[in-house]
């Protein structure tokens, strides 16, 4: 069978600029207003008031915007999360599910309850969940190539990535501020360094400031941990904070050897920009 291949539509611009598609990258992240990330669902940190639970999602929120992140493996804990966080979904604008695993997605009934307003729900094109609803402001958008979603929020597009043999695709998320971008992870099945790399390809003006989320390193040698690592230096990411699916050795691995650049984002925490 002939592999899929996915290509990312760019030229640049007399400017020096990138655009994909019709998307004006190099005009990402004028927005300054100050942004929230809060991780209202993982399996990593302990909090008093959260439940910590398999699985992830991730609250940004803006004076503008309001955007979920994946919604946990639990719809129950999730919601009891939700609202330990005061999170009120009524204000959600869009949602990004990073990819099609249990994980990740079953949440999304709690979700659907919720919305109020019109919501752009954003998912693979390849692989995407089953979204089924009758709320007439739910608005499901298969996503192909990188695109804006909302202010300085990007997705990188689908990439495809493997789990037990089994093809996966996966988007992860940029925030875009100034001169840096900060990129966050559902599990990052196509590899953070892809994912990395894929930032830099759009932005390649910018820093990468943070690299966060879940680095699926979990059942991965010390040498492939290591190599990971070495790259992430290589390519002069700044911090990183990794949870979820990236195993406890990867993370101590990661803590003991970034020093002051490892910062802990886990169940209940909040990560301003």
């Amino acid at each position: 069978m002939m592999k899929r291949r996915v290509f990312v539509r760019t030229f640049l611009l007399g400017t020096g600029g990138v655009m994909v598609r019709n998307y004006n990258v190099s005009a990402a992240g004028a927005d300054h207003d100050p942004i929230l990330v809060k991780m209202i669902y993982n399996n990593t940190g302990n909090h008093p008031d959260f439940k910590k639970e398999w699985g992830l999602a991730m609250w940004i929120e803006d004076n503008k915007h309001a955007i979920l992140f994946d919604t946990g493996g639990n719809p129950e804990t999730f919601r009891k999360n939700i609202l330990v966080a005061g999170i009120d979904l009524s204000i959600l604008s869009s949602v990004v599910i990073s990819h099609n695993h249990w994980d990740h997605i079953r949440g999304i009934p709690v979700v659907l309850d919720g919305i109020t307003q019109k919501t752009n729900i954003y998912v693979p094109a390849s692989n995407a969940p089953e979204i089924k609803s009758s709320n007439p402001f739910v608005n499901v958008v298969p996503v192909t190539d990188a695109r804006p979603i909302d202010g300085s929020v990007w997705s990188t597009g689908e990439m495809q990535g493997t789990i037990d043999a089994a093809n996966i695709f996966e988007q992860s998320i940029l925030i875009v501020r100034g001169n840096l971008v900060y990129v966050f992870t559902g599990c990052a099945h196509p590899g953070i360094v892809p994912i990395v790399d894929k930032a830099k390809t759009l932005f390649p003006d910018k820093a990468i400031a943070l690299a966060a989320g879940g680095f699926h390193l979990i059942n991965k040698s010390a040498e492939q941990i290591q190599e990971v690592s070495d790259k992430l230096n290589e390519m002069q990411v700044q911090k990183i904070a990794p949870s979820h699916c990236t195993g406890d050795k990867a993370i101590e691995f990661f803590r003991s050897e970034w020093k002051d650049r490892f910062i802990d984002f886990n169940i209940g925490d909040d990560y301003k920009i």
